[in-house]
């Protein structure tokens, strides 16, 4: 519970603590309090991984701090950590003089007695690692140290992903920001208000204006006085979709009438609904022209322009191509429909259906199919704009599939257990709350097993946690391969596992289960040249023995309980479904 807990307590971390430094500092206080550890840090790799620095560090009350110490140290010198680290999954030690002499010598110079080290992952590839020393004893590390920190370390690796990816969005405003300032018409944004919160340098230089004076001014000052309520009148058009461009002049600090045409579009700027202006000189329309193919062609974003009355495509950005895998005149002339781009084309439908009637979409999740059939996670944006008489849909797709597969790994994380990668307590007890319910209002029955690794203790004392580890693991995945694809195992704790089997009696279940021990009973295990032999005891209950309003999870749950124990006491290797 004390786990569940703190578990709990790192995910509020995650939704209330925005800034990601006071995440992590955090996160390896609350785990170093938990643990009572003397020291928790994270250590985080140069891009080609010759170089690691101590990024975070937390250190209980008398033990020194040594982040300084670890700044821009080369991993040659501790050769045998990242060895271990993919080799094992993880570093613990009891006692570090048993430990390879690279890794002694610096460990020692910290005044550590023993460690756990787990890596840290992004797409599979170390990045880094996470410790957690002790400074005062030799500790010997318990199951659910390693299980826990191993959890918080998928926790950690999953935060530094979403980070990266965040300061990747960063770094793309800064890119849009630079792009903006290398072009020549004029660029202004303005939330949806009508003040201005950004302008180009363009604007900046042609206008005379400071960027400062601009931020304080409203987009219609931008105009002569007298033209004002006309660009007023304008303005708010453009805001429910009825036009698109404004011919009105701009007007320059020093009174300069300047001719342009100014088109707008909606979107987003630091997270906040904006307008986009772009004016463009008429006396060099043709240029202005380019500089917006330009801005289209070299989006980061996938972006299209689609004719509206038969749907096909009439252009399309680089990144479009490049993303989705086509040439450009694979898609040019055909419609979405005609590539089966989205998987889900009803709700394509609906959203274009949106777009003619509203001649907008904001912030539209779909799911998008490349040409390859990968998916991707799709973010549209999209408004309906004229040109020469013509009407088309621009659309604008942010790829967001990063961030959903982020989103999914925490999800599963949730809900695995961390070394058998099968479904944890937590997870189970929802499923049986929803067969429950199915039982009690369709009469749906199902039956539990608990079942116990026999003796499981003195494998672990005789050949220790390592080797413990790689039994469990072993186990569940043979268990595994014997039971139905709508039977579900969960780990339910230590060498204990419950499988629930829907639409099964006791009896029925009692017989598969009698199979797989069978099974079990004739494997051998070999385990670096250690050859073990299972046995388990398994008690099994039903929904069959309960009246509807007399069933709770609890109650079915202490059957199956009461049954294994007594298969226990009456000799193990056996599995009890009757109570005589």
């Amino acid at each position: 519970m004390q786990s569940l807990e703190l578990l709990s307590k790192i995910s509020l971390i995650t939704v209330k603590t925005h800034n990601f430094k006071s995440q992590m500092n955090n996160i390896l206080s609350l785990i170093g309090k938990y643990s009572n550890v003397s020291r928790t840090y994270i250590f985080i790799n140069n891009e080609d991984n010759t170089i690691t620095n101590n990024e975070f560090e937390w250190c209980n009350t008398g033990i020194s701090p040594v982040i300084h110490f670890f700044q821009n140290r080369a991993l040659s010198d501790i050769p045998s950590l990242f060895k271990i680290l993919n080799k094992e999954g993880k570093l613990f030690s009891t006692n570090i003089e048993n430990l390879p002499e690279d890794l002694y010598k610096i460990f020692i110079s910290q005044n550590i007695k023993s460690l756990i080290i787990y890596p840290l992952y992004i797409n599979n590839k170390i990045f880094g690692f996470v410790g957690y020393d002790e400074c005062i004893v030799n500790r010997n590390w318990t199951e659910e140290d390693l299980n826990i920190l191993a959890t918080i370390s998928g926790i950690i690796s999953n935060l530094y992903k979403n980070h990266y990816y965040l300061k990747k969005i960063e770094d793309d405003k800064h890119y849009f920001e630079n792009f903006f300032n290398t072009i020549t018409d004029y660029i202004i944004i303005g939330n949806m208000k009508g003040k201005i919160i950004y302008a180009n340098k363009a604007t900046i230089d042609k206008l005379g204006y400071s960027i400062n004076e601009l931020l304080d001014m409203n987009i219609i000052e931008l105009h002569p006085k007298n033209k004002r309520d006309e660009a007023s009148s304008i303005l708010n058009q453009m805001f429910i979709g009825d036009i698109q461009s404004c011919p009105l002049e701009l007007i320059s600090k020093t009174n300069i009438i300047i001719p342009v045409e100014t088109r707008v579009w909606f979107g987003k700027w630091n997270n906040e609904d904006c307008i986009f202006g772009i004016s463009k000189d008429l006396s060099k329309e043709q240029e202005a022209l380019q500089k917006f193919t330009k801005i289209f062609k070299n989006n980061p974003a996938l972006m299209a322009l689609c004719n509206m009355d038969d749907k096909k495509f009439v252009d399309v950005n680089t990144s479009f191509l490049n993303k989705l895998g086509y040439s450009y005149n694979e898609v040019i002339g055909k419609t979405s429909s005609d590539l089966k781009l989205f998987p889900d084309p009803e709700k394509h439908e609906k959203t274009t259906d949106k777009l003619t009637q509203s001649g907008e979409i904001k912030n539209i999740e779909l799911k998008v199919r490349c040409k390859d059939d990968s998916i991707l996670y799709g973010i549209f944006s999209g408004e309906v704009i004229e040109s020469q008489g013509k009407q088309y849909y621009l659309t604008v797709m942010i790829d967001a599939t990063e961030k959903k597969i982020i989103e999914q790994q925490l999800e599963e994380l949730s809900i695995r257990d961390s070394l058998t990668n099968i479904y944890n307590r937590r997870y189970i007890f929802n499923v049986l709350e929803n067969y429950l319910n199915k039982f009690i209002n369709g009469n749906q029955i199902f039956s539990i097993t608990i079942l116990d690794i026999d003796f499981f203790k003195e494998i672990n004392d005789t050949h220790g946690h390592v080797i413990g580890d790689y039994v469990l693991i072993e186990f569940t995945k043979m268990i595994s391969k014997f039971l139905t694809p709508n039977q579900i195992l969960g780990r339910y704790g230590g060498e204990e596992f419950i499988i629930i089997s829907p639409d099964e009696y006791k009896k029925t279940t009692a017989t598969q289960i009698n199979n797989i021990l069978n099974e079990i009973n004739k494997t051998t295990f070999n385990i670096n040249n250690i050859r073990i032999n299972l046995s388990f005891s398994a008690g099994i209950s039903d929904t069959e023995f309960f009246e509807k309003d007399n069933i709770t999870i609890e109650k079915i749950i202490n059957i199956s309980d009461e049954r294994l124990y007594k298969a226990k006491r009456t000799g193990r290797n056996k599995v009890v479904y009757l109570d005589n």
